[in-house]
């Protein structure tokens, strides 16, 4: 399922705790794929600053908020794609047909 539809699916008060967190596993999975980052560390730091996994009252209020979060994040990052993608349409357009280590590293070691 697209992150989209997975975000959805953590908006609906009308489905369980458990389902909404699953939803919102699949987000991260999905935001994870596109960051190149590993899922545990990004799980484990919205689980920790949000607490859905712990004892609170409202989880899925939490759960919301988390989401609102993680879309932010992913708005973020996929603004810099597009920024890199039309650097890369210039760069070859000037003849340079692969981008360089250090933009590509630069790209996916910024994310958080």
């Amino acid at each position: 399922m697209s992150f989209q539809t997975c975000a959805q699916k953590v908006r609906k008060i009308d489905l369980s705790f458990k389902n909404r967190r699953s939803a919102f596993r699949s987000c991260i999975n999905s935001y994870c794929w596109l960051t190149k980052q590993e899922f545990q560390f990004i799980y484990t730091r919205y689980s920790n600053r949000f607490g859905f996994n712990s004892d609170i009252k409202n989880p899925g209020d939490r759960l919301n908020q988390a989401m609102d979060d993680l879309e932010e994040e992913r708005n973020i990052f996929l603004g810099k794609l597009r920024l890199f993608g039309k650097k890369r349409i210039e760069e070859k357009s000037r003849g340079c047909r692969f981008p360089s280590k250090s933009a590509v590293e630069a790209l996916y070691n910024n994310v958080d």
